[in-house]
Order: C-alpha cells, then structure tokens, then sequence
C-alpha cells in the first residue's frame, strides 16, 4: 500500500538500498475465527497453533494515518491502539 508517498501525503526525503538484515520477508499470521490460525509470508499460507503465532503481528494493511499513530506512540514508549487490536482473538 503506497498511496500515502504516491499522493504526497508523506514525501520522499531520500532513498537507499536496503540493508541485507531488512530485506526479509517477514512471517505474519492470520485468523479465519477463534483459535483458527494460520503462518502468512508472501502469498503463502499454511495452518498454525496459538504458540506458533505468538510474538507474530496480524497481516494487514495500514492506513497512513495508523501508522503515524504507530510511530508516535513508540517514540513516545506507548501501546498502540492499533496493534492492540490486531492481537490474537480466542
């Protein structure tokens, strides 16, 4: 989702190559109903229990202004409402 650099919401201040560390895919999981989980890393899917997903975040997408709320309430060493949302439902 990149309509908040494509629009002008957020400019472009810079750009370089990702460090090998960030280049990952990252590991999220999904919920299809209580205790229904499954692992997601891009596009593919497989099912999982409650203690494999544990530490994962949801997959998601993010509205700009989320993730300004995000950013702001780590900087300020806060949970975010957001995240807390996206937690894992029994």
């Amino acid at each position: 989702m990149d309509h908040a650099v494509t629009a002008g919401t957020w400019p472009v201040v810079g750009s370089k190559p990702l460090e090998p560390s960030m280049r990952e895919v990252p590991l999220f999981f999904k919920q299809d109903g209580p205790g229904k989980f499954s692992l997601y890393r891009a596009g593919q899917e497989k099912p999982a229990s409650r203690s494999e997903i544990e530490g994962l975040e949801r997959a998601a997408v993010w509205e700009p202004i989320h993730v300004a709320d995000r950013l702001r309430d780590h900087f300020a060493g806060r949970e975010n409402i957001w995240v807390k949302s996206l937690k894992p439902q029994e």
